[in-house]
């Protein structure tokens, strides 16, 4: 499209489109119910109108349907530069971290507490059912693992969280011994909130799931459909989809005959086409039938079908192969991803669910021969959407050959053999992913999808939510300042959320894809938060109605665009595409305050890139700014926007995920890197003394993996926090060493930290185990706060302004700070304070007494 000079929808235009997609695709928002039975109707109408408007506004020949696609944003933050992750480099720190947790110093070995959300649940990949007891139900989940219930769903717990990888494609229970399962990891849907590693292959349990081994393939990349033998459980199929974002030889039908000790590739097409399902004959293990996607990915390209997809059958365990074709799609345009399953009941009808390339239902197919002919049925009332690959499953009555289950935006079903289509399960959250049906009552329906699980007991009429598997996919993390009890997250399809310390209680203010948010400190009722593409709102939780705020805002907005308030001054607020924004009336007015801050030769195109990705403003002086992008620039202004100086050189050229400046030291500053070393760089984190004029890397003995935040402790200088793709790490001084920190924490990505120092909280958003807390320890615990109580006395505690001081030691120097962290000043001491001049609160000083320090906590009321 060519709606602009840089190749993008107008900013107008692509906020309201944006919104009125939002309003029509997000489950339980105050405007719109997906109850409504007209709601498809009325949502097409509003989308034929809305594509009509935008021709007319931005002038384009064609609307980039792709731009409403999930980003590709955590991919390309990995693998800029070079457009690939350093997989074994991965491997290796997931396999070393508990290496880094050996030597931790009392307060740092405590358990993380997950706070949830476990009233909302994240997305859903795989459902299965106990074959003897409709009551045991496990759920595999995008990025969290895999979960057991024993009481129908009532209940959950996580039985995976020790495993190298918590992204689960698909599981298989052993018919006659159901405590054996197989689990593919590596979710193989393909959509924007995969997150840029693959699965690290098969895991084998034999004791229902409480202890876990892994059995081989570990570079097959996603796993779309595991199936194990009805006679023996060492035989097992894996359909393998391969890596997401590169073509390898190492995808297909994998076999094994022995448990996993080995495994033989026995249908491989070709290095863009994987497998991505399979069925099998319910008594007969040498009869299966294979579905293969061909499939290319790129974070700026998309071509999800093509010729070599197809649906193929064995007969001899796998050994030979016929493709099927009699009655089945063979055009190219339309032969996308393929679903395929087996009546238990009658194994000679199966059904096959095929979309085009373009994502749009092809049809549905039946057999009642094992496949020899196909029939086409009907697929009318079925939603079909441009990405219907982001569903593409079928599943059968295990009792009821005619009585189906498709996965779609939503869920539909056929008693009739699909002569016919009924939607069922209204008003669950959209994006279906799994179905199973009760084994001793096929009434009884579990569906898993974007949202959770849901449980139905009549067929999808009615139906309850069955929560707690805390699988959250969380981009940010925020406590309320003033009671750190409040929460706030930004969530992975599933918008802005809140709690008031419950993790069983949270609050959606918001939908879409959830990002940054900041609360005001002076004014805890004043939140602002934005959904995808920098598109801001700021809300007055008295008030309730959000208010978008991006009057003045123009260019290309990052997928995750960055938000900084001055800490001096609470009107004032900056964010970025090229330049940088900065509004002084709360964001009702907004003006670039740069020239275009990324690198002009970057290329263009419907790839958003080129674009500030963090900013932070000095608590020491307003007047100091700092800028990163995802090209790796970085940029420091010292005069409130005037001019601007790149500071980039000794850094590597990688996707800058957080530039934070030293809150003890006024020309300190910090950033970390996303991507892999590559032999180019020692680390992913760095510091400065100088504004960023030289930079040193303090992170050479942290695992080499992406690093998405820092937080350095305002309380304590040199203790210093990172969220890294592996977890979160802690240094006691100013990253020389590394500890993991913490305890009872899975190996999930940390994509956001945030410090509540008054109350020496820690939080981190995970990126699908939701968001957990860490009591950090108290200042005067910490190995640096070496001073005696007695050695150091102020009084009164509780003052005016006027403070008395008592040392057995000569003071070099005391530093103010705030309860938020924020450095008031550095003054050479007396034996009197006055702080008259401050405002009412909590301060904290911090002396320094023969290079050692002390922190003393005092109250100007």
């Amino acid at each position: 499209m060519s709606a602009t000079d840089d190749g993008f929808m107008p900013r107008k235009v692509k906020f309201y489109y944006l919104r009125i997609r939002l309003l029509l695709r997000i489950d339980k928002l105050r405007i719109v119910s997906l109850t409504d039975k007209n709601y498809y109707s009325f949502s097409l109408f509003l989308q034929v109108c809305l594509f009509t408007a935008l021709i007319i506004l931005s002038g384009c020949e064609q609307l980039e349907e792709e731009k409403m696609f999930p980003s590709d944003y955590l991919f390309a933050q990995r693998s800029f530069p070079y457009n690939k992750v350093d997989l074994k480099a991965y491997k290796a720190a997931v396999k070393n971290r508990n290496n880094y947790a050996n030597l931790k110093s009392v307060g740092f070995n405590n358990p993380w507490q997950n706070k949830g959300p476990f009233n909302f649940d994240g997305r859903v990949t795989d459902l299965e059912l106990h074959p003897e007891n409709d009551n045991i139900l496990y759920a595999g989940s995008a990025s969290g693992g895999i979960s057991k219930s024993v009481d129908g769903g009532e209940k959950w717990r996580p039985i995976f969280d020790q495993s190298a990888s918590l992204s689960i494609g698909d599981l298989a229970l052993y018919k006659n011994d159901p405590d054996i399962i197989y689990a593919g990891t590596g979710e193989s849907n393909a959509g924007g909130g995969s997150l840029a590693y693959d699965g690290l292959g098969v895991y084998k349990t034999i004791d229902g799931g409480e202890n876990w081994n892994q059995v081989g393939l570990t570079n097959v990349g996603s796993i779309g459909k595991v199936v194990i033998d009805p006679n023996n459980s060492d035989v097992v199929f894996v359909a393998a989809m391969g890596a997401l974002f590169k073509n390898t030889q190492e995808r297909g039908v994998y076999r094994t005959t022995d448990g996993g000790d080995s495994w033989e590739n026995v249908l491989m097409v070709s290095d863009s086409t994987g497998a991505i399902d399979l069925a099998m004959h319910p008594n007969n293990g040498n009869i299966i039938y294979a579905a293969m996607w061909e499939r290319i990915r790129r974070p700026h390209n998309r071509q999800y079908g093509g010729a070599t997809s197809g649906l193929y059958k064995s007969e001899d365990g796998g050994e030979t192969w016929t493709e099927l074709i009699n009655g089945l799609p063979t055009e190219s345009n339309d032969k996308g991803r393929i679903g395929i399953a087996i009546s238990e009941s009658h194994p000679n009808i199966l059904y096959a669910y095929y979309m085009r390339a373009n994502g749009q239902i092809n049809g549905i197919y039946k057999t009642e021969d094992g496949g020899t002919s196909w029939v086409e049925k009907s697929k009318e009332n079925i939603t079909s959407t441009s990405y219907n690959w982001w569903f593409g499953k079928i599943f059968i009555d295990p009792k009821n050959p005619n009585k189906l289950f498709v996965t779609s935006l939503q869920m539909f079903a056929s008693e009739d053999g699909a002569e016919s289509w009924t939607r069922i399960f209204n008003g669950t959250h959209v994006d279906q992913h799994a179905a199973v049906v009760g084994n001793n009552n096929n009434n009884l329906v579990f569906i898993g999808n974007d949202g959770g699980v849901y449980k139905s007991e009549d067929n999808g009429s009615d139906y309850n939510y069955m929560t707690g598997l805390g699988n959250y996919q969380f981009y940010t993390c925020e406590f309320d300042p003033i009671n750190s009890s409040r929460m706030y997250g930004g969530a992975q399809d599933n918008g802005i959320l809140t709690t008031d310390g419950d993790p069983y209680n949270w609050n959606k203010i918001f939908g879409g894809d959830g990002f940054r948010i900041i609360v005001d400190p002076s004014n805890n009722d004043l939140v602002y938060f934005e959904y995808q593409y920098g598109n801001m709102l700021r809300l007055s939780l008295s008030e309730g109605t959000p208010r978008s705020i991006i009057s003045g805002l123009f260019g290309r907005f990052n997928w995750n665009t960055p938000i900084a308030m001055d800490p001096n001054n609470t009107n004032v607020l900056y964010t970025g595409a090229q330049n940088l924004f900065r509004t002084e009336d709360n964001g009702d007015n907004w003006e670039a305050v740069s020239e275009p801050l990324n690198d002009p030769t970057n290329p263009t195109g419907n790839l958003t890139f080129g674009s500030l990705t963090t900013i932070d403003v000095s608590g020491h002086d307003s007047k100091v700014i700092y800028a990163g992008a995802d090209d790796g620039s970085v940029w420091v202004s010292k005069d409130y926007g005037t001019t601007y100086n790149s500071i980039n050189d000794g850094l590597p050229k990688r996707w800058i995920t957080s530039i934070v400046h030293d809150p003890h030291f006024e020309s300190g500053v910090y950033v970390t890197v996303s991507g892999f070393r590559f032999g180019e760089s020692d680390a992913q984190v760095f510091y400065s003394d100088d504004f960023g004029e030289n930079w040193n890397a303090i992170g050479s003995n942290l695992p080499d993996v992406p690093l998405n935040d820092i937080v350095p402790d305002p309380s304590i200088e040199e203790n210093i926090y990172v969220a890294s793709d592996i977890g979160v790490f802690y240094s006691e001084n100013n990253g020389t060493s590394w500890e993991i920190l913490g305890t009872e924490m899975p190996i999930v990505p940390i994509i956001d930290l945030d410090i509540h120092e008054q109350d020496r909280m820690l939080a981190a958003a995970s990126f699908g185990r939701g968001i957990y807390t860490y009591e950090l320890p108290e200042v005067s615990s910490n190995k640096e706060a070496l001073i005696g109580d007695s050695d150091i006395v102020v009084f009164p505690t509780v003052t005016d302004g006027l403070l008395h001081i008592y040392s057995s030691h000569r003071i070099q120097k005391v530093s103010i700070i705030t309860s938020s962290g924020q450095h008031v000043s550095t003054i050479i001491l007396t034996s009197t304070l006055d702080l008259s001049g401050l405002e009412k609160g909590i301060y904290y000083l911090s002396f320094i007494v023969n290079d050692k320090r002390a922190i003393r906590k005092v109250i100007i009321q």
